[in-house]
């Protein structure tokens, strides 16, 4: 159960008592998140608690556990801040009532170990600065567990424009895909979210193709695109959608080609899965330039295939 933010004593949410006054509380089991003391005080805070009990919900993501090359998918509940404030300072119902994520709202202000840079999640691996996958999956996992959805959000959109790793689309794309599977968006939202997750999933995966076949000598490497598929989560969009689709990705792909190609990092990556060598055998990457026109060429092939 996530409780971030709310007083290690548990109280009830209504009338604020303690477990060491009342001597139990009973979990909402709801979003198993909050606490009352009777069935009164759980009734009178319905009216209130009802607009976020609903907006607790879970996601599914990847990540790479020690020793496997191969993504795990994990679920975890996501709790929205409001329910992990000081839940008895109650806020405005009109408030409450609004999405988690909207389009009136900004991203909520990142705690300082919230504004962590990318560059202190990488580490150095052979001369080529690599993601620490496990640090990275950790520090991804607890904006999600904490309900910090704008927070993670805003992060990805800095985190790509600095160091475009294939692996921030693809999880860029499981946030948005999330958020709209779960609306946790306002309704005439969720057909750009589902666009934009399906445009940022093909750009990480274009990205994976190329770096994948710079990687001479690892035996592992192919699975990497297999794998990396049946781990992300996906919809057949509709019409509508495909078409806000196909716009956000042709945008997303000139983006890319004209400001992000020669930022990107080694495709050692692809090589590594997770940990520093499989079976022994060290990554071989080919020169640089043949990379980058991998990676070119998968993007190109991107646009044209898209009407």
């Amino acid at each position: 159960m996530t409780t971030t933010g709310i007083s290690a004593q548990k109280h009830c949410h209504q009338c604020d008592k303690t477990q060491d006054q009342v001597g139990s509380l009973k979990t909402c089991s709801g979003c198993r998140t909050v606490y009352y003391c009777s069935k009164g005080c759980q009734k009178a805070a319905w009216e209130f608690h009802k607009h976020l009990c609903k907006k607790v919900t879970t996601m599914k993501m990847y990540r790479y556990e020690d020793n496997s090359e191969i993504p795990q998918v994990s679920t975890m509940r996501v709790v929205p801040e409001e329910l992990q404030s000081e839940y008895s300072q109650k806020k405005h119902i009109n408030k409450m009532t609004k999405p988690v994520f909207g389009p009136s709202q900004k991203a909520a202000p990142i705690s300082a170990p919230n504004q962590i840079e990318v560059s202190h999640l990488l580490e150095e691996f052979n001369g080529e600065k690599i993601l620490h996958s496990i640090n990275y999956a950790n520090f991804r996992d607890s904006l999600l567990k904490e309900g910090k959805i704008n927070s993670l959000i805003d992060w990805f959109c800095k985190a790509i424009i600095n160091w475009p790793h294939p692996i921030f689309y693809l999880d860029f794309s499981s946030v948005y895909f999330n958020v709209a599977n779960n609306n946790m968006c306002q309704p005439l939202q969720k057909d750009d979210f589902f666009a934009k997750s399906r445009a940022l999933r093909e750009i990480g995966m274009a990205i994976v193709r190329a770096d994948v076949k710079c990687i001479i000598n690892d035996p592992a490497c192919g699975n990497a695109v297999s794998t990396l598929e049946a781990a992300l989560p996906f919809n057949q969009l509709s019409s509508r959608q495909q078409k806000k689709h196909q716009r956000f990705l042709k945008e997303e792909v000139h983006i890319f080609l004209s400001l992000l190609l020669d930022k990107c990092p080694s495709p050692i990556w692809a090589g590594l899965h997770g940990q520093k060598s499989y079976m022994g055998i060290q990554p071989v990457v080919k020169p640089a330039a043949e990379c980058k026109s991998a990676r070119e060429k998968e993007l190109r092939n991107l646009l044209e295939k898209t009407p």
